[in-house]
């Protein structure tokens, strides 16, 4: 098993969509689309997934006549079983001038990008274990002001955005007419119908990366692979490259996580079909897994903690290759065939938070 580096430059301001409508005609005379802060695992996924599909036309076809979600989702484990690829881990934020690595936090109703290190030394080590106290209900006053401290201190160390996002503003256009020979070549505004569209920006050194999770006989070990593809709506680009020989902090958790610790920071959506007996600090909401343009259908709505959420395991019964493959949901006792699916295409990833209390 060998883990590599997906590394996602982008190349213009990305529409990262959730699950809502962005269509005039279910919202009135004037929609707006807002982007999510950072990318789903299903946007990542389905970008590195079409790419390797053209790479083998055969399962293509096969996955293009996926007429339900399940056989999407068998599509999907076709599609990483032919490359070799055990799982996908992510995303977090790197930036290249300094090295640090940002990840979602959610500390009350907004979610923060954070660098990783000083989240740990913050909550866990200047003021002590803070989460231990929140998590188990026993908050006092003396714990309330460390937190309110090191929240005020965390804020220097914030992954900074464009301020209030990237506008665009357009109007629908009518369908070209058929004419004989061809289309009409000019196409016209549909009157009434305007909408405004916010896309989000990262500074020029910050990457989004991904952890591969390779097999010993992948066909992506010792492959490069550095190319553009469309990332999100309105087919936006990015650049994307395969790197097994750049290492970062992520590596380091994994390499080193031979000790089980007691939280786990969720880098993207858990999404469940049951509820869930474990404590956490985030927000656990419905979310869509994104809208399916082949067949022109949404696709499932799930209960989720949602990524940045902070999940308190009380006992483990897996290691670091559970991690790895199937994220966050061996340690909480979850197993299910849907879900296992979900975590290897990056649902559920997590990283540990070190400095706090270890089983």
């Amino acid at each position: 098993m060998e883990v590599v580096t997906l590394r996602v430059r982008l190349l213009e301001p990305l529409m990262l969509r959730g699950s809502g409508e962005f269509d005039p005609s279910s919202r009135g005379v004037y929609s707006h689309a807002l982007s999510l802060r950072i990318p789903r695992s299903s946007t990542l996924a389905g970008a590195l997934i079409s790419y390797l599909l053209t790479k083998e036309p055969k399962l293509a076809r096969h996955c293009i006549g996926a007429d339900s979600f399940s056989k999407l989702l068998e599509c999907y484990e076709r599609v990483l079983d032919r490359f070799g690829i055990l799982s996908l881990r992510g995303p977090y934020f790197y930036s290249i001038k300094g090295g640090e690595v940002y990840v979602p936090v959610r500390l009350g109703a907004e979610m923060l990008l954070v660098d990783y290190d000083q989240f740990c030394y913050y909550l866990l080590q200047k003021y002590g274990d803070l989460l231990k106290p929140i998590l188990g209900g026993n908050v006092n006053e003396d714990d309330v002001m460390k937190l309110k401290h090191a929240i005020a201190e965390l804020k220097r160390y914030i992954l900074s955005l464009p301020e209030g996002g990237l506008h665009r503003t357009g109007i629908m256009l009518c369908d070209r007419p058929r004419v004989q020979g061809g289309w009409e070549g000019t196409k016209t505004a549909k009157e009434g119908y305007i909408y405004t569209s916010r896309y989000v920006a990262y500074l020029p050194d910050i990457e989004i990366r991904l952890k591969l999770v390779l097999l010993d006989d992948s066909h992506l070990r010792g492959q490069e692979l550095d190319t553009a593809l469309k990332l999100g709506g309105e087919h936006r680009v990015a650049r994307v490259t395969l790197d097994s020989e750049h290492r970062d902090r992520v590596d380091e958790l994994f390499k080193s996580a031979s000790r089980i610790a007691r939280y786990y920071l969720l880098l993207s959506p858990m999404p469940l079909k049951e509820s869930a007996e474990t404590r956490y600090l985030g927000l656990l909401d419905t979310i869509g897994l994104g809208f399916g343009i082949a067949r022109g259908k949404r696709k499932p709505l799930y209960s989720a903690f949602l990524e940045g959420t902070i999940v308190e395991v009380s006992a483990i019964k897996s290691g670091l290759e559970k991690l790895l493959e199937h994220g966050l949901y061996p340690f909480l006792g979850m197993e299910d065939s849907e879900l296992r699916v979900l975590a290897r295409v990056g649902y559920a990833s997590a990283l540990p938070l070190v400095g706090g209390e270890l089983l």
